[in-house]
C-alpha cells in the first residue's frame, strides 16, 4: 500500500524526499510515527523549483530521475 509518492536523495545534509509540497507535512507525519526512539529529525524546507532537464546542472540538488535512463535530471533550484 502506497501513502505518498517521493523520491529520497542523498544530499551533504542528510536525505531529501523529493515529493509535491502538498504532501511535505503529511509525509512527515507518517515518518514520527516509525520514528520510535532513533535520532531522525524531519522538517519540511522551503519549497524549491524542480527543473527536469537532460543534462546534469548546478542547484541545490541534481540527481538522475531513478525511473528511466531517458528521463533527464531532475534540479531543485531555489
Amino acid at each position: 500500500k502506497y501513502l505518498h509518492d517521493f523520491f529520497v536523495v542523498r544530499g551533504a545534509d542528510g536525505l531529501f524526499l523529493d515529493t509535491p509540497a502538498a504532501q511535505a507535512e503529511a509525509i512527515i507525519a507518517t515518518l514520527h510515527k516509525y520514528k520510535l526512539r532513533s535520532d531522525a529529525h524531519f522538517a519540511a524546507l522551503p519549497a524549491y523549483n524542480v527543473q527536469l532537464r537532460a543534462t546534469p546542472g548546478a542547484g541545490l540538488l541534481c540527481f538522475a530521475d531513478p525511473r528511466a535512463p531517458g528521463l533527464g535530471y531532475r534540479v531543485w533550484t531555489e
